[in-house]
């Protein structure tokens, strides 16, 4: 049978299995819901199973294995850092080893000492001294007493000016127990002790009294070193007392003044006395006896001496002014005894 025969009766197979379903669908419509018959499991998928030869052919894949490679990163280490503190010099001014001693000076008096100064440096650094302030005090008039005040390096420490001292600075005093400010520069090593000597000249004008002089407050010096200011203690700091005598002083002389008391002394009776701008007072009367007198007082002067501050004495030259009396009595008639 050739290839349409078998196509043909392929062809009318499929016919019948269609119409024989049909016909079944419809018998069974309405009554095989009841009457259905278990479904069957489906039937699976036969994949078709390649024949034939079958031959590898590997297909290369590259794979790339990674090589790792060092790469330098800095990581920071933290370390603690250490920062220096620097802790503030304090230079100790301690007892000096030969204050002055003051006394009893008669003007002109020059290079006087009256202040020993001894400071120790305990750093481990250089330090300067920059200034020192003084203030003065006392009942000496220090402004118009003290002509200079000067500073040295007292260097033997003996506390007497001499030749090996070493003249800073000097200064005046602006005022009566004013405050004089020295500026100058002074090294102190480490560990070293200085000593100041501070001496006052007074003019031969100075007034008599007594001058004194210090540091008073540890603020009143000043110092640097490599860090910056540096500190002081010890203070206050008092000078010698030095007494002037022989000075011009003030003297209380007598200037005799005369005021004039009036006394009369007519004796006529008993009348008033009225003073006249001529300061010739005058007086009238009329006495029991009946006279009429007319009397002139007799001025006694009484001396009454005032004080009075100049320098030298002025004499006053004063008179004692004398009173006449005239009495005049009625002609023929004596005199009363009283006159």
């Amino acid at each position: 049978m050739d290839l349409k025969g078998r196509g043909m009766v392929f062809g009318k197979k499929i016919i019948l299995s269609a119409f024989f379903a049909a016909v079944f669908a419809l018998a069974c419509f309405g009554g095989c819901e009841r009457n259905a018959l278990p479904s069957r499991p489906p039937v699976p998928t036969q994949t078709p199973v390649p024949t034939g030869t079958f031959t590898l052919t590997p297909t290369p894949v590259n794979t790339t294995t990674p090589t790792p490679t060092a790469t330098a990163t800095n990581s920071p280490t933290l370390s603690p850092t250490v920062t220096p503190t620097s802790t503030r010099v304090i230079l100790q001014a301690i007892p000096p080893p030969a204050p002055p001693p003051g006394g009893i000076f008669s003007p002109p008096a020059v290079g006087v000492p009256v202040l020993q100064i001894q400071l120790v440096n305990p750093g481990t650094g250089v330090v300067t001294i920059t200034g020192v302030n003084l203030t003065a005090s006392g009942t000496g008039d220090d402004l118009n007493g003290i002509t200079q005040t000067s500073l040295y390096q007292d260097v033997n420490g003996n506390g007497i000016l001499d030749g090996g001292d070493i003249l800073l600075t000097t200064a005046t005093y602006p005022a009566d127990n004013g405050v004089a400010a020295f500026s100058f520069s002074s090294p102190i090593g480490a560990s070293v002790t200085i000593t100041l000597l501070v001496t006052d000249t007074f003019g031969p004008a100075a007034p008599n009294g007594v001058y004194q002089t210090g540091v008073s407050i540890n603020t009143d010096m000043t110092g640097i070193d490599s860090s910056g200011p540096v500190g002081f203690t010890g203070m206050p700091l008092n000078g010698a007392a030095i007494t002037l005598l022989g000075g011009p002083t003030a003297t209380a002389t007598a200037s005799p003044t005369a005021t004039a008391t009036i006394t009369p002394t007519c004796g006529c009776g008993v009348g008033t006395i009225t003073p006249t701008p001529t300061a010739t007072p005058t007086r009238t009367s009329t006495p029991p006896c009946g006279l009429t007198t007319s009397c002139t007082p007799t001025i006694t002067p009484s001396i009454t001496n005032t004080a009075t501050v100049t320098p030298t004495n002025t004499p006053t030259i004063t008179s004692t002014p004398t009173c006449f009396l005239f009495c005049k009595a009625p002609q023929g008639k004596p005199l009363p005894r009283s006159l």
